[in-house]
Formats: structure tokens, sequence, C-alpha cells
């Protein structure tokens, strides 16, 4: 139980109250918030005219993806992708990408897909040319850019304007070579290429 505190609509304001330390806010007997030892508790859904973060979903690569597949084909990076399901058509989702790449012999790239329901992938937030990109980079054998991984990716306001499951997942590929994920391109003993992760965070932000 808990110390109620409700706008009823035929008698006005009524309070009861127990020693549970808990207190819930109603309008007309329905709970829309309260305070626990936690803090505050609900969704927020009732609030209007103020943005606000509905949900979140991240997930975190921690293992190694490598590719050889040539730019303009990408390979999508497994583990790489996350769904949420917007709880109305007019919100949006903001993207946040971090993915950590490297080559040893030439361009590398990535790109950011977005699948609505069961329909196919598109690619998002990607330039106006022939190969629409997070970002993209170059690393020779001849310089030092091989020994270390890349960080691409950003932060993104997608309006899929719908309440289906939303996918995004990120593709790499490379002009030559293999793109690596998580790691060098430098081909060294696994002990002398410090792994990285990568990761793909999804909130749904009220329209």
């Amino acid at each position: 139980m808990s110390s109620i505190i409700n706008a009823d609509t035929s008698s006005g304001l009524t309070i009861s109250s127990d020693n549970s330390g808990e207190i819930d806010f109603q309008s007309g007997g329905v709970t829309k918030a309260g305070i626990n030892s936690a803090g505050w508790t609900g969704d927020g859904s009732q609030l209007t005219n103020v943005g606000k973060v509905l949900q979140v979903v991240s997930v975190e690569k921690t293992d190694v993806f490598s590719t050889t597949s040539v730019m303009p084909t990408y390979a999508d990076i497994t583990g790489l992708s996350a769904t949420i399901t917007p709880s109305l058509s007019s919100n949006k989702i903001l993207v946040t990408i971090s993915v950590k790449v490297s080559n040893f012999t030439g361009y590398f790239s990535t790109q950011l897909k977005r699948q609505i329901g069961g329909a196919s992938f598109t690619i998002v937030h990607g330039g106006d040319g022939s190969f629409p990109s997070l970002g993209t980079a170059y690393a020779r054998a001849n310089i030092e850019f091989y020994l270390a991984t890349m960080q691409q990716g950003g932060t993104f306001l997608n309006s899929p304007n719908t309440t289906q499951p939303v996918t995004f997942k990120v593709a790499a590929a490379a002009s030559t070579g293999t793109c690596w994920v998580n790691r060098t391109g430098y081909s060294a003993p696994d002990a002398l290429r410090p792994h990285t992760s990568s990761t793909i965070t999804l909130m749904e932000v009220a329209g």
C-alpha cells in the first residue's frame, strides 16, 4: 500500500495515509506518479510540451569483427545492432554510434542502416555521394594510422514515423585488404593488439 493524494472528479482532493513510506499521486483514482525509497516513479507519459526520454536501448560489442567487403558493398558488423519500438509514431529516435575501425592497406568506411518492421534495411544519415557513410579514413602500412583504431559514428535524430519495431545496425567495408572492428589492422601477435569496444544506443524522445 501507499499514502495516496488523489484529485477526485466528484469530491475534490482526497488524502489517505499509511506507514509504507510511499506516496502515490492520483487523478480520478488512477496513479500517475509516485515517490518511494528510490525516488520518483512513473514514465512521464502524462507530461506535455517538454522533451523527455521514454526508453533507452544500448548494445556494446566487445569482440572483434573483420570483413574484406569492398566498397560500395558493405558487410553488416555482427553484434552491432539494436531494436527499439516507439510508443507513438510522432516520437523520434536519438541514435548514438561509436564504432572503432582500422585497416592495414587502404580506405575503410562505415554505414548506418535502418529497418522498420519487416521492411528492407536502408542507409540513413550518410552523405549524398556514391558511398554514403558515417565516416571514412585511410590507413596504409607506411604511415602510423594502421597502428590504431579510429572512431567513426556520431549522434543522429531519426524520425521513423511508426510504432513498429525499428532496428539500426552498422556495416563496414574497405577499399582493399581487411577492415577490422575493435582492433588495429597491424598484423602483430594478438597480445600486442589492444582490443576496443563499439556501441550503439537508441533513445525514444517524445515528439
